[in-house]
């Protein structure tokens, strides 16, 4: 009994080293810094209404002057930001 439990305790252990060894693979953290930095955080400047006062149109500015909208139903509230791509 006792060898079966060592067997099962070696497996798990690694299984878990083996885990543990992937998460910290310096590739994927630069890979996952690259892809963040691909996008902006746009922050709301105006919420104007259409004229049957059914949608609202979320208006955007973002760090490079660019403009984004964003239509709404009206019972929803727009984002404080958004986040697209540049």
């Amino acid at each position: 009994m006792a060898t079966v439990s060592a067997a099962i305790a070696s497996v798990l252990l690694l299984y878990g080293g083996f885990t543990a060894q992937r998460s910290a693979d310096p590739l994927l953290l630069i890979q996952s810094q690259a892809k963040a930095s691909k996008s902006m955080n746009c922050h709301i400047a105006s919420r104007d209404p259409n004229r049957d006062n059914t949608r609202i149109k979320c208006l955007y500015k973002c760090p490079n002057g660019k403009t984004e909208a964003e239509v709404i139903p009206k019972g929803s509230s727009c984002p404080a930001y958004i986040n697209v791509p540049q």
